[in-house]
């Protein structure tokens, strides 16, 4: 067998570990399994090693096998590459649905806070939002537009607008008109 393909499946295999390998074996039986068994071992063998050696190890451990046992192999391999990327959607299945719960929570909470019949619980949110945004202003104006005159008038040395202090000044208003997460918006998920 080619080394591209020793190195491929090396990789499978050491992503799911030996008892996924184990488990793809068992659900097959038969030669699958006896296979899974033995290639399984190897994974042990090598996870003993060094991150940087394990895959050359293992490359050199699957080349030892015979033939029949790699071309079984092969057809665990691609078993397995399902197997991970069942695994995966439903880590992300999970992700998704645990953000869409705690999304509908903050709504409800916002609702019915804005239901509130006592007004300081109604208004408390866009209060702090409204100031938010007005020192936010003020900052802006303040550091961006008078420090500079300062300095250059007076020889001064005067801070300039320092994103992370604006950011976190505004954080109160951005969140009350739906920016949730800074990383999320950074990465393009607006939404």
């Amino acid at each position: 067998m080619d080394p591209v393909t020793l190195f491929t499946i090396g990789k499978t295999l050491l992503q799911s570990g030996p008892g996924l390998v184990r488990g793809v074996g068992a659900l097959f039986g038969g030669k699958k399994a006896e296979v899974a068994n033995q290639v399984a071992s190897l994974v042990e063998q090598v996870n003993g090693l060094p991150e940087a050696q394990r895959p050359q190890r293992l490359q050199e451990l699957l080349a030892n096998l015979d033939p029949s046992a790699l071309v079984t192999l092969e057809k665990i391999q691609a078993d397995l590459e399902v197997e991970l990327a069942r695994i995966e959607a439903a880590r992300e299945a999970e992700r998704l649905q645990a953000e869409t719960a705690q999304q509908a929570q903050q709504q409800e909470t916002r609702r019915t806070e804005a239901q509130s019949a006592d007004e300081f619980v109604r208004r408390t949110r866009p209060v702090i939002a409204r100031r938010s945004a007005a020192f936010g202003m003020a900052y802006i104006v303040v550091a961006g537009m008078l420090f500079p005159l300062l300095n250059a008038r007076y020889d001064a040395v005067l801070p300039s607008i320092d994103w992370l202090i604006l950011t976190a000044i505004y954080a109160p208003a951005l969140e009350f008109m739906g920016v949730r997460s800074i990383d999320k918006w950074k990465a393009g998920k607006l939404a």
